[in-house]
């Protein structure tokens, strides 16, 4: 073989050699390739799934955490006869010495009474497993119960006494009554606080004093929700609801000075 063949020998396989290395370097490449395509297509979307996921375990964790904080300051009325509390207003009466108390009814469908809630002040009776107790229940004697909605307090100027008012205002009709009787001063908030166990639950009946009559101006039927008393006046306010639209509601105030 001839030096200039020898050369041209040695060139090709130079550059034979030097095409085997692009196309190894090509195919690096293109494995890099695919796995920076499969690491785009794959692991960021399971990262960002991860995220995600770990942020909505976070709001959970929070959310559970200030739910279990709200029912240590504020337990759930345990009570069978309770189905479904509707009107509630603060007891004056009864609110001084041992924490709290509210006045409660049922929704329609129920007689005619009243419920006493008492929820414990932060510093007061700490040790005690329930927070908020049902305390008493107090029977209106002679009392209709078509629809009570609310519940308002009321001072009777002319007795000086306290009184609770219901508001029989539910449903859709042209005549509501408001049942009024003196606020029942009950034991609880006096003797609750000196012991140990909480006493039994008391069972009250009382008669109401006054019964109201109004009727809508125009003969006009409403459905009622909200039974107001103005403390200045002494008028009773009652708030409708009317229906205007689907998604739009509209209310009205009728008042009655007493």
């Amino acid at each position: 073989m001839s030096e200039n063949e020898s050369s041209r020998s040695n060139n090709k396989n130079i550059k034979n050699k030097e095409g085997d290395k692009e196309k190894v370097r090509e195919l690096v490449r293109a494995v890099k390739q695919s796995k920076r395509e499969r690491f785009f297509k794959v692991v960021v979307p399971f990262w960002w799934f991860l995220k995600v996921v770990l942020f909505f375990s976070v709001v959970f964790l929070q959310n559970e955490a200030k739910v279990e904080a709200l029912q240590q300051k504020y337990s759930p009325i345990e009570d069978r006869n309770i189905r479904e509390a509707s009107g509630l207003v603060k007891s004056k009466l009864n609110s001084k010495s041992a924490g709290k108390a509210f006045w409660t009814h049922n929704d329609s469908g129920d007689r005619a009474r009243v419920f006493a809630i008492r929820v414990l002040e932060k510093d007061d009776d700490v040790k005690s497993s329930k927070k908020t107790r049902v305390v008493a229940e107090v029977t209106i004697l002679n009392a209709g119960n078509r629809d009570w909605e609310d519940l308002a307090l009321w001072q009777d100027h002319k007795t000086n006494q306290q009184k609770l008012c219901a508001g029989d205002i539910g449903s859709y009709r042209g005549e509501v009554v408001i049942y009024c009787f003196p606020e029942p001063k009950l034991s609880i908030s006096e003797t609750y606080s000196n012991v140990s166990m909480p006493p039994p639950k008391e069972y009250l009946k009382v008669p109401f004093t006054e019964k109201i009559r109004l009727r809508y101006p125009s003969n006009e039927k409403h459905d009622a929700e909200t039974l107001l008393v103005d403390p200045h006046t002494t008028q009773f306010l009652i708030v409708t609801k009317k229906r205007v639209l689907i998604s739009q509601n509209k209310c009205d105030m009728w008042k009655k000075k007493h």
